[in-house]
């Protein structure tokens, strides 16, 4: 049983086995089939890989041929559309205007003979009509001198008599038939028709078919001299012609193409050259007709050249580069953060902190209106800040140097009051201060100043022991102080009765507070004879790397109300790596504007001028030369304050000078300095954006902006005395009431901000309150008058100089489009350029390409793309 069992399982083994096999086989017949269809799909790919690849030239050269098509199609379309408006114009022009129709060209004589046959007859008398319209010129002599003469053109036909048209003639002009007379021309001699009243006009014997139907109204009493004049003139033509026939001209044509002859008392013709006939369609709208008719057409040689500024890739290089290294070196002079370096000090001093002050009170220094406030502010906040070390201001920055305190006084003067009588009369003191009303006298101290203790010493003896100067004596201005500019007074000199003493860290060690002690001198300085009074000192912080020139500036007016002021200068000393990171790009600098600006450009910009038949003097006295000298003028300057406006003392060593050391004149050196850099970089980006204007789109933009500056200069006329009325009326209503008001200056900012839609809240609030309806009215008037209309005015005219430049200026893309061969005419030298192409360069200098030109350089591209 166990063999049978065991007989059964191989028997089904070897079945299962075959199965497999069979599979196996089975399998491995549609591998091989798989293979043979995926082998035959890759041939198939290949071929359809190659088809596509065959397709997709195809398509690219189609694609290239109808571009190609397509823009000759639109630029022949373009050329038929100006050939049929201009003869539809010209024709239109020479069916309304007589005086411009084409006379008929003489026939010669075969053609006479041929065309001696019948005529076709005409009207009642089967005469030919010869002509439709008859012109008729009213001739008018005043004295000797003979007036222009008027013209009127009638219709005619062919039963139309002399006396006839000698009516309708006199009817017009109001004149007589009895004083007048119908005459023609015929070999320049006048005929007089009064003899021949009922003869039909168009009698070959009166109107030449061969000529233009002109006739002349003259008065009959000046006939003769009609008569002289015209034999005067045609001797001179006789002279003329023998003057032109010796000169080698030969017989000039006395009608050309594009020429319209018009008759002078029908005795010659003045040749005036005719505008373009599209042009001339237009004049019925003056407007657009002379837009049109001044525009800019630059044609040489029969050929339309470019209108815009040449250029070269030299210029794009130099300005370039000379752009980019002016950037990164202002960008490393700036390493400074001389806001926040002068904000530290502005937070502190100007504004004030509460419970930081050397007296009861702290005061804010915008909130001084008096002197007594301003001494207050500086025996307690000023103080405090300055001297006690626990101060905000101490933590980050410390005094170097010395502290001056300045004062200047006014002389006195005889009041102007003439009708107050003798007793009653009172010295008065000068308003302003000056060099001619400063008082410059020594100043007599109180007694109890100089009266002297056990020890010898007086108060001011004790001061002279500690500060330098004496606060006595007038003194001129000293080392590097600067003009302060006030608001009562717009500037006042750095000289006054001065005094200075030493702030340095070891000269206040133990020191919290000191303005206390020039308590007694203040008081004796600040009179009613003070006009202003300065405290002068350097703070250092050196944290950020960087100086502050400090100046609390006290103007006291002759009313006695005080403004107090805090002027702040940023600035620095020390070389650091940035400074002389942009002193090696400044020689690189130097090389570019000496060596190519100042002398390569020029000389090459003025022989361009020569050659083009002007002058070298047009490059200089051109916008183009006024922004290089510019450029050249700004960097001389800046290079001249780098290497020779530089202090060559430290702050923390002049304390101890004979004379106070002011870092201020340097501060704003240096301030000056970066706005240079500024003024430089916008000049090289204005000039960058100036050497784009060899692109259409550029150029249209700056013609639109030439064309708006002067409709602006035209619109001012008118804006002006507006504006100036609306400052005027500002300044007389609130002068006495309101700060932004009180001055021509500052009511002048104040008109402006209000045309802009911007008022000071404070300001208008003032307003209000002193000139309630007058304000309303003002703000009305403003904001309807000058804000709506006239300001909107200026918007107005830059949208007319847009459009009026898109219509006169714009250029046709696919006409004036540059080929590879212009493009490389412009970047290569001329030289280089023969060298390269075997063609002589100027080729960037045209509008456009001839037909043949354009295939030629298509097929150049065609070639270089097979050969890629």
């Amino acid at each position: 049983m166990a063999d049978n069992a065991d007989e059964a399982t191989l028997i089904a083994e070897r079945e299962q086995i075959r199965r497999l096999q069979s599979d196996v086989a089975r399998k491995t017949e549609d591998h091989e089939r798989l293979q043979r269809e995926k082998a035959a799909l890759e041939d198939e790919i290949k071929t359809k890989t190659g088809q596509l690849e065959e397709i997709t030239e195809t398509f690219k050269t189609e694609s290239k041929r109808a571009q190609k098509m397509k823009h000759a199609g639109v630029a022949r379309i373009a050329e038929a559309e100006n050939a049929f408006a201009s003869s539809q114009v010209k024709t239109f022009l020479q069916a309304r205007i007589p005086a411009m129709a084409p006379e008929p060209e003489p026939a010669s004589a075969a053609d006479a003979g041929f065309t001696a046959g019948p005529q076709s007859p005409a009207g009642d008398d089967g005469k030919q009509t010869l002509h439709d319209t008859v012109i008729v010129s009213h001739v008018n002599f005043m004295g000797d001198k003979k007036e222009e003469d008027y013209k009127v053109s009638y219709k005619i036909d062919a039963n139309i008599t002399v006396a006839q048209l000698l009516k309708d003639a006199c009817a017009y002009w109001g004149c007589s038939r009895r004083d007048y007379c119908l005459c023609y021309v015929a070999n320049d001699i006048p005929q007089d028709l009064s003899n021949r009243m009922e003869e039909k006009l168009q009698s070959e014997l009166i109107l030449d078919p061969a000529e233009r139907a002109h006739v002349h109204l003259v008065r009959k009493v000046d006939m003769e001299q009609f008569k002289a004049q015209s034999q005067k003139m045609k001797q001179e033509g006789e002279k003329k012609r023998q003057k032109e026939a010796s000169d080698g001209g030969g017989e000039a044509k006395e009608e050309k193409e594009g020429v319209l002859k018009t008759l002078k008392h029908g005795l010659g013709s003045i040749a005036a050259e005719a505008n373009e006939p599209f042009v001339e369609a237009l004049k019925p709208w003056p407007g657009i007709y002379n837009l049109l008719k001044s525009r800019n057409r630059k044609i040489l040689n029969g050929k339309e050249h470019l209108k815009w500024h040449r250029t070269s890739l030299m210029d794009f290089c130099c300005f370039s580069l000379l752009l980019l290294l002016t950037g990164v070196a202002m960008a490393c002079r700036s390493t400074t953060d001389v806001y926040f370096l002068r904000e530290g000090v502005r937070s502190t001093l100007t504004e004030g902190i509460d419970g930081q002050s050397s007296g009861p009170v702290s005061h804010n220094m915008k909130g001084v209106k008096t002197v007594p406030m301003a001494m207050d502010y500086l025996m307690g906040t000023f103080d405090y800040q300055i001297f006690n070390n626990a101060s905000n201001l101490r933590r980050s920055y410390e005094p170097v140097g010395a502290m001056r305190l300045r004062v200047q006084k006014v002389k006195t003067r005889t009041c102007n009051r003439p009708d107050i009588p003798d007793n009653v009369q009172r010295d008065c003191q000068h308003v302003q201060v000056s060099d001619s009303t400063q008082l410059k006298t020594d100043i007599f101290f109180p007694i109890e100043v100089l009266n002297r203790d056990a020890n010898g010493d007086s108060i001011l003896s004790k001061l002279l022991a500690q500060c330098q100067g004496d606060p006595r004596q007038w003194r001129r201005s000293t080392l590097g102080t600067e003009v302060v500019n006030g608001h009562v007074q717009q500037e006042y000199s750095g000289s006054g009765y001065q005094i200075w003493f030493p702030v340095n860290q070891q000269d206040l060690y133990n020191v919290t507070s000191k303005m206390s002690e020039l308590d007694w001198l203040l008081n004796t300085w600040l009179t009613s004879d003070a006009r202003m009074l300065a405290v002068e000192l350097t703070l250092a912080n050196y944290n950020l790397g960087g100086y502050v020139a400090t100046t609390v500036l006290l103007e006291i007016s002759a009313s006695g109300a005080a403004k107090m002021n805090a002027i702040l200068s940023p600035f620095h000393l020390a070389q650091t790596a940035g400074d002389q990171t942009a002193s090696i790009i400044d020689g690189f600098r130097a090389a570019i504007v000496v060596g190519y600006l100042l002398i390569l450009k020029v000389w090459n910009t003025c022989e361009e001028q020569v050659e083009a038949g002007g002058s070298g003097l047009d490059y200089v006295l051109s916008v183009t030369g006024f922004v290089d000298c510019a450029i050249i003028a700004l960097f001389i300057a800046d290079m001249y304050m780098l290497a020779f406006l530089r202090p060559t003392l430290d702050p923390t060593s002049t304390a101890s000078n004979s004379d106070f050391v002011s870092y201020s004149t340097f501060a704003r050196l240096q301030e000056q300095l970066h706005i240079n850099e500024a003024m430089l970089l916008l000049l090289l980006i204005t000039r960058c954006t100036m050497l784009m204007q060899f692109q259409p789109a550029v150029y249209r933009g700056y013609k639109t902006f030439k064309a708006t500056l002067v409709m602006f200069g035209y619109y001012l006329t008118i804006f002006v005395p507006v504006m100036l009325s609306a400052i005027f009326l500002a300044n007389c209503i609130w002068s006495p009431y309101v700060e932004g008001y009180s001055t021509w200056v500052r009511t002048f900012v104040s008109v402006v901000a209000i045309m802009q839609n911007v008022i000071n809240p404070a300001d208008l609030a003032d307003m209000l309150q002193t000139q309630h309806a007058w304000t309303i009215v003002f703000l009305i008037y403003c904001y309807f008058v000058i804000h709506s209309f006239f300001v909107n005015g200026f918007l107005a005219i830059s949208s007319w100089a847009y459009f009026s430049t898109e219509l006169v200026e714009y250029s046709d893309p696919i006409y004036e489009r540059w080929t590879r061969d212009q493009w490389m005419d412009w970047m290569l030298w001329g030289r280089l350029y023969t060298w390269r192409t075997g063609k002589a360069p100027g080729s960037s200098k045209k509008v456009g390409l001839t037909e043949d030109q354009e295939e030629e350089y298509e097929e150049e591209d065609e070639e270089e793309e097979d050969q890629l």
